[in-house]
């Protein structure tokens, strides 16, 4: 009866870590997406917002790395697209569990490279976007977490994995999102100037 309940919790826990691993994956996908389509005043305010309705349900987070992907894909500066991940690779350097997985720190050198492009892609911002989102959240997770130079280099392996799936993810979501509101405005159009029965249309007179 013991080892069945010890096995219930267990199992409880594993779904509970997989759910929380989810949940944090989906939202660190997808919420940089408001970038493609506001502004950076409005991605700030979207920010402020979502930190005070966390205060308000006592989950407080200050969700820095998906701001910084919002406001990169926001504002499209060469600016900010190099000194976000520049200076998440001076304060990875600086912690010295950091200095030891100074490796990590190369694929940051990506969204910087990929800043240069005259008129980066869709795919390309998505890709600056994703890159700037992984470089604060390792910072922040550095300097809030106990880690191991072990642990950054076995997360290297799979960081470009993960990162060409969010990047294809945020690709793919805008052009979703960009064809809806496109047949949503024209549907809106045709209501407004050719309603479906006009006695117009109907009789042919004008």
């Amino acid at each position: 009866m013991e080892t069945t309940r010890k096995i219930s919790l267990f199992g409880l826990s594993l779904l509970l870590k997989l759910l929380s691993f989810v949940s944090y994956s989906l939202t660190a996908c997808f919420t940089p997406i408001v970038g493609f389509f506001v502004k950076p005043h409005t991605c700030l305010t979207l920010f402020g917002l979502r930190t005070v309705l966390s205060l308000i349900t006592g989950s407080f987070s200050w969700y820095l790395p998906t701001l910084a992907g919002s406001l990169v894909l926001s504002s499209q500066s060469r600016v900010l697209s190099t000194m976000i991940p520049l200076l998440c690779i001076g304060l990875f350097l600086l912690h010295p569990v950091g200095s030891l997985s100074w490796q990590y720190t190369l694929y940051w050198l990506i969204p910087m490279g990929l800043s240069l492009s005259s008129q980066p892609s869709i795919f390309t911002r998505a890709l600056i976007s994703t890159y700037t989102t992984h470089a604060v959240g390792s910072v922040l997770w550095l300097y809030t977490h106990v880690t191991t130079p072990v642990y950054w280099h076995t997360l290297i392996a799979q960081v470009w994995f993960e990162r060409l799936a969010y990047a294809l993810i945020l690709t793919g979501s805008y052009y979703v999102i960009t064809y809806c509101i496109k047949h949503l405005r024209k549907a809106s159009y045709d209501k407004t100037y050719y309603p479906l029965y006009s006695p117009t249309l109907c009789t042919g007179h004008s």
